[in-house]
C-alpha cells in the first residue's frame, strides 16, 4: 500500500469517526433544555391551587431523560376549543362537532327537581366559552364521544364546579379515576349543605 493510500484512508477514518461522534452527541439529551411540559392549575373554592402535569408532545417522541417510549408513560395533549353548546348537565358540543362529557360527573335525571337549575348553572358556565380539555386514561366513549376534565382559563375546573354546587354526582368509573376523591369531597360538601339536586 503506498503512503498515498494510507494518508487518504487514516483521514477517511478520522472523518467518519469525528461524525459519528457528532452525531451522538447531537441526540444526547441537554441539561439546559427547556421542558416541554405544560401545567393545568385550577384554584377550588377554598383557594387552594391544583396542578396537573400534562405533555404536548406526539406520541412517538420520547420524554426526555426517561427511559424510551415503550416504557414511558406520556401524559395525553390538552386539546383547546370554543363550546357550541351544553350537552345537558353532563357534557358539551364543540363548534367543531364534537362531543365532550364529563368525566366522573352523573347529570341528575330530568325529572328531578332541580334539573333545570342545573341546567342553567351548566349554560352560563360554560356555553359559548374557549374551554381546554385534558382526556382521561381512556379517551373516547362507547359512542364515540371524548372523555374530558374540562378548564375554563386554566381555573375553573366544570365537573368539579357542577359537583361542588349541587348539580349532579360524583360518579367514578376505572381508568378515569384521576379526581375521584376530590369530587366525593365535594359531593358530601354538597350533600350536607343541602345545594342543588340535595335539596328536600
Amino acid at each position: 500500500m503506498t503512503d498515498r493510500h494510507f494518508v487518504s484512508i487514516s483521514v477517511l477514518t478520522i472523518i467518519l469517526l469525528m461524525v459519528t461522534a457528532f452525531a451522538a452527541d447531537s441526540n444526547r439529551p441537554r441539561k439546559n433544555q427547556s421542558s416541554k411540559w405544560r401545567k393545568v392549575v385550577w384554584v377550588d373554592e377554598k383557594g387552594v391551587r391544583h396542578v396537573t402535569l400534562v405533555s404536548p408532545r406526539s406520541s412517538g417522541e420520547s420524554t426526555e431523560g426517561q427511559p424510551s417510549q415503550r416504557t414511558t408513560t406520556v401524559l395525553p395533549k390538552i386539546i383547546s376549543a370554543k363550546v357550541r353548546r351544553i350537552k345537558g348537565v353532563d357534557g358539551i358540543e364543540l363548534v367543531d362537532g364534537r362531543v365532550v362529557k364529563y368525566i366522573g360527573v352523573k347529570a341528575p335525571s330530568t325529572k328531578d327537581p332541580g334539573y333545570k337549575q342545573a341546567e342553567a348553572f351548566h349554560r352560563k358556565m360554560a356555553e359559548g366559552k374557549w374551554v381546554n380539555i385534558l382526556p382521561g386514561v381512556e379517551p373516547l366513549a362507547s359512542d364515540g364521544s371524548l372523555w374530558g376534565f374540562v378548564f375554563i382559563n386554566r381555573m375553573t375546573f366544570i365537573n368539579a364546579e357542577l359537583i361542588r354546587h349541587g348539580y349532579a354526582k360524583a360518579y367514578p368509573v376505572e381508568p378515569n379515576t384521576q379526581y375521584q376523591i376530590l369530587f366525593q369531597h365535594l359531593q358530601n360538601r354538597a350533600t350536607k349543605r343541602k345545594l342543588g339536586i340535595w335539596k328536600k
